[in-house]
């Protein structure tokens, strides 16, 4: 008993190294970095960011967007959930809905990330070089 103990103290602990080491120690010096100015500590970084011309329109398109997405799950949840446990649909319809419920689990979060930015972009590194971006979010202006 004794013995597993330990070892569970081992891996919380190894776990936990790894994750200040790779996540929250590089946050916490960017975090420094950034309060760093010429003159010492200083918040003018922020401020320049906070005070730029459309700052409070991305932040607001961000909350909606946020809001959007948070009702929509709900909704969509409810539905499902609904479905699943209080009608009367087959048991093979209910088996459906629960393994398409449980899909997004079996992907990681950034995955996501990288399809929606992979998604975006107009050109692919395989494309012939004869071939034009055409219009997207990263072509410039005629």
């Amino acid at each position: 008993m004794r013995r597993k103990n330990w070892e569970l103290k081992g891996i919380f602990w190894i776990s936990t190294l790894l994750f200040v080491g790779f996540l929250a120690a590089p946050i916490l010096l960017l975090l420094g970095k950034s309060l760093l100015g010429d003159g010492g500590l200083t918040g003018e970084f922020y401020v320049s960011v906070v005070t730029r011309d459309g700052f409070l329109t991305a932040l607001g398109s961000s909350f909606a967007v946020a809001a959007a997405s948070a009702v929509a799950a709900t909704v969509i949840a409810f539905l499902m959930a609904y479905a699943v446990h209080y009608t009367e649909l087959p048991k093979w319809a209910k088996r459906l809905i629960t393994a398409v419920a449980t899909l997004p689990m079996f992907l990681p979060t950034i995955t996501y990330g990288f399809a929606i930015i992979y998604s975006l972009i107009p050109w692919s590194p395989s494309a012939p070089s004869s071939s034009s971006p055409g219009p997207g979010p990263w072509s410039s202006p005629p």
